[in-house]
């Protein structure tokens, strides 16, 4: 029986290749079990279940907000972090992207919520907007991997 016939395997093959990349620079990785069989079926029904009305829209961001931006919209934005542009992929997400995203986001109608990390020049490039900042810890691999840094939640002004 092919894999698309059979839905609980082929989601436990894509949540596999999930977990095991989470908190790692994007690249394939060996499929094994994430979690015992019997622990994967409920959260598999219960992902199906959550999502089970959302659509997924893959295009480079500049046609999605073009296709998407309405008065009413509220987006959720999460481009790579400043310096860190090259992990998803050379040429995906460019440094002189976040200054076009700036200048999309000023001419908003709606509201968005922009996550970038806290470097001199997203304060710069943001300074029209709200900016907090928000502090976290990052772990990958491990608690012996704890990283404490600072966010910045970008917002319309007054929103």
């Amino acid at each position: 029986m092919p894999c698309a016939a059979r839905p609980i395997p082929k989601g436990r093959k894509a949540n596999s290749k999930f977990v095991q990349g989470a908190g790692r620079r994007a690249r394939y990785v060996r499929i094994k079990s994430a979690l015992p069989w019997g622990r994967e079926v409920p959260l598999l029904e219960a992902a199906h279940e959550r999502f089970a009305g959302v659509s997924v829209d893959c295009r480079p961001w500049q046609e999605f907000i073009r296709r998407w931006h309405r008065p009413g919209t509220l987006f959720y934005l999460d481009p790579p972090y400043w310096g860190t542009e090259h992990y998803y992929g050379r040429g995906l997400f460019g440094r002189e992207q976040f200054a076009e995203l700036s200048a999309a986001l000023q001419g908003f109608q709606g509201r968005f919520i922009l996550s970038l990390n806290d470097v001199p020049e997203v304060r710069e490039l943001f300074a029209w907007a709200q900016i907090e900042t928000v502090e976290l810890s990052y772990q990958a691999g491990g608690a012996e991997n704890t990283k404490r840094v600072r966010d910045l939640v970008i917002t319309r002004r007054g929103t």
